[in-house]
């Protein structure tokens, strides 16, 4: 059996980060194999060199062990009218584009998941979503083996939904949780709050499948700057945990 570890989006800080991923959290599941879509041009003067992150994960767990898909940024995402964000339980940190762009690359990263299994059943034990400038202090491994139809998601910064940068997540559970963006459009219809933490509970309620917040992870944001944005705890996710 092994696991996938699916990552999306900008790599900006992952040489600092993934040493904290691999002791924290790696190296207590079994067969890793990654998947990555990443930005093949990351613009600014804080650029980023996607092949060289590439290269890390291939020199640590092997070339056989990873797959990567570089893709610029699309131009024609639909625009989410901002009335659908007004009443989100908490503010949107970033923009709508940027929000589509976040649920966008889930799907593409959950895609290239799929079709390295085009031949042939998928025989992961586990799935992990991971952000890649995801700092780890601390991690606590969640039941083994894991339940089926289980998303287990860190404690704090649900903000109203389920936190979006970190899951452990069973393998019948995994195409609800990355799959978000084909279902903006009914959640939506349906009165969820164009909001990233309640679009992926929803998402996952649509599907029946059974989310577990209780997951103990204390990671940081690690910044370009090199600042650490702490963990957003709230006093509900005190009184809930």
């Amino acid at each position: 059996m092994s696991t996938a570890v699916l990552m999306s989006g900008q790599f900006r800080t992952f040489e600092q980060t993934l040493p904290t991923h691999h002791w924290h959290v790696y190296r207590h599941f079994p067969d890793l194999h990654f998947f990555l879509v990443m930005q093949k041009t990351v613009p600014g003067p804080r650029s980023v060199d996607s092949e060289a992150m590439v290269k890390l994960l291939e020199d640590k767990y092997g070339k056989d062990h990873v797959h990567a898909k570089l893709i610029d940024d699309p131009t024609d995402l639909p625009m989410i009218p901002k009335k659908f964000g007004l009443y989100a339980p908490y503010e949107n940190a970033a923009p709508h584009p940027q929000l589509m762009m976040q649920h966008w690359y889930q799907n593409e990263v959950w895609k290239l998941f799929t079709q390295s299994h085009k031949d042939g059943d998928s025989m992961e034990e586990a799935i992990i979503r991971m952000r890649a400038d995801n700092f780890f202090h601390s991690f606590t491994m969640p039941p083994q083996p894991l339940p089926s139809n289980i998303v287990y998601s860190p404690w704090f910064g649900r903000f109203g939904g389920i936190n979006d940068r970190l899951a452990i997540i069973s393998p019948g559970a995994a195409e609800a949780y990355f799959t978000v963006y084909d279902k903006i459009d009914a959640l939506l219809a349906l009165g969820c709050p164009f909001h990233p933490e309640s679009l992926l509970k929803a998402a996952l309620e649509m599907a029946h499948v059974f989310s577990d917040d209780t997951l103990l992870a204390d990671f940081a944001t690690y910044r370009v700057t090199g600042n650490h944005r702490s963990m957003e705890t709230l006093p509900v996710d005190m009184h809930r945990r």
